[in-house]
């Protein structure tokens, strides 16, 4: 969206309340559009639906950010997850996410919607960008998802990458997983019984991206 960076756009789309960071997420949420030529209606509706999605959230984001930049302490405008949830553990840093509203948990499902595994860097625009879709109708699905991911790297015992039938058993089919997804109004899958159809490569496991295709569906 080079042309957001003339002075004179820029100016506009601050008066009504839009940054050069809500612009990049705006572009990220455009996506294909832009490459197939965006219409003046396309831009208007996807400027109204962003700001839909950040009505009264304003604080959080901004708090967000804060914390975000206060804590990219070599200024690389990316940051491991494990960094900047040891920020937030301060005292002072859990009263002001608070004070949002928010708790380490959303931030944890928040920071999930960049669909990155603990340990990878994210950028400040992903993390808020998680935090927008959490806001909208994705919320609940990504919520399972990260807590499926979270179960799954605890029934990986062997460090394989994947689960066979006795570790999805012993694992996926616990009644505290089922209750975890059922209070998020999610289908649970019958893991066993669809274990063939979820396992996409037919080599009698699942992978993390075979079981996350499969809560997909479902």
């Amino acid at each position: 969206m080079s042309y957001v960076r003339q002075r004179w756009v820029a100016a506009r789309f601050q008066e009504i309340g839009f940054n050069m960071g809500d612009m990049r997420i705006l572009n990220g949420r455009l996506g294909s559009a832009l490459s197939d030529g965006l219409t003046l209606e396309e831009l208007i509706e996807g400027v109204l639906r962003l700001r839909r999605a950040m009505a009264g959230l304003e604080r959080a984001i901004h708090m967000l950010r804060k914390a975000f930049c206060d804590a990219d302490t070599d200024g690389l405008g990316r940051l491991s997850r494990a960094k900047f949830f040891n920020f937030l553990e301060f005292a002072e840093m859990q009263d002001k996410l608070k004070s949002t509203g928010l708790t380490l948990a959303d931030v944890n499902d928040l920071w999930a919607t960049a669909h990155k595994v603990n340990g990878v860097e994210v950028t400040e625009d992903a993390m808020i960008a998680g935090l927008l879709d959490l806001r909208e109708g994705r919320g609940q699905v990504i919520r399972g998802l990260s807590y499926l991911q979270q179960v799954f790297v605890l029934a990986d015992c062997d460090k394989s990458g994947s689960l066979n039938r006795e570790e999805v058993r012993r694992y996926l089919c616990r009644q505290e997983v089922v209750d975890k997804l059922t209070s998020l109004n999610l289908q649970v899958p019958n893991w066993l019984g669809l274990f063939d159809v979820f396992d996409e490569d037919s080599d009698d496991q699942l992978s993390w991206q075979e079981i996350s295709n499969a809560m997909s569906v479902f």
